[in-house]
């Protein structure tokens, strides 16, 4: 997988201001490995409180919180029946699986920076205790809304933009919800980091489903691959 030069992280994080460098900072810092989400509840109204999250994985929490004040609602908010978390627990499991994959661990900061926010605000505008097809094209541009109010830059949000409003096909292409065209797809995507990168989400938001990884297999992930490997395929 490709890195970007770390002049580019660092030229990002010079436009923006210390909170926003602190959220940086945590997303990429905080380990999730010992987070206990099976028993994780929220509570406080001000500063949220979580037993079984460490103090460092609770600041994160609150600082995302203090910047992001859409990111609230995902406390305590219930999916429909297939889901066993709430979305705040199912959304931290998803970047907890996305960094403890190894193809994380070999991206530039920049390129860890785009995965954890697309995995922080994946599911920013699901509504709640239903199914909801619209929301990766709602998050999508609300995630865009936030990214730009924390000043990152046009290609970073447009970045994250693509993978949430895109982070269900993969998924919905495996088990075979959804037929789409690789060429049109290799035209959406445009770079091979990019595939790799919805890739990564995919796999971590099917994980973060069930307990136990329950909703996932290693067929799934295969099929998920191989649908990568044809649209790359396709890329100029």
């Amino acid at each position: 997988m490709p890195k970007i030069n770390q002049h580019d992280y660092d030229e990002l994080i010079s436009n923006q201001t210390k909170e926003t460098c602190a959220l940086n900072n945590l997303l990429l810092q905080v380990d999730w490995q010992d987070a206990d989400f099976n028993n994780s509840g929220f509570t406080g109204e001000f500063f949220v409180k979580n037993n079984s999250f460490t103090n460092s994985q609770i600041e994160l929490v609150n600082t995302a919180i203090s910047l992001i004040p859409e990111w609230r609602r995902l406390i305590n908010c219930q999916q429909h029946n297939v889901h066993d978390y709430c979305l705040a627990n199912h959304t931290l499991l998803v970047i907890n699986k996305i960094k403890k994959s190894q193809e994380y661990k070999l991206l530039s900061d920049y390129n860890k920076l785009i995965i954890l926010y697309t995995g922080l605000l994946h599911d920013i505008a699901k509504r709640e205790k239903e199914v909801d097809p619209e929301h990766p094209s709602k998050g999508a541009d609300k995630a865009s809304s936030v990214l730009y109010r924390l000043n990152f830059d046009e290609s970073f949000i447009n970045t994250v933009y693509l993978l949430i409003r895109h982070h269900q096909i993969f998924g919905f292409m495996a088990i075979g919800k959804l037929e789409l065209d690789y060429k049109r797809l290799a035209n959406t995507f445009k770079t091979s980091v990019n595939l790799d990168l919805l890739d990564l989400l995919s796999i971590a938001d099917i994980k973060s489903v069930k307990h136990n990884e329950a909703y996932f297999s290693k067929d799934i992930g295969l099929r998920i691959n191989g649908i990568k490997s044809q649209i790359k395929k396709y890329l100029a």
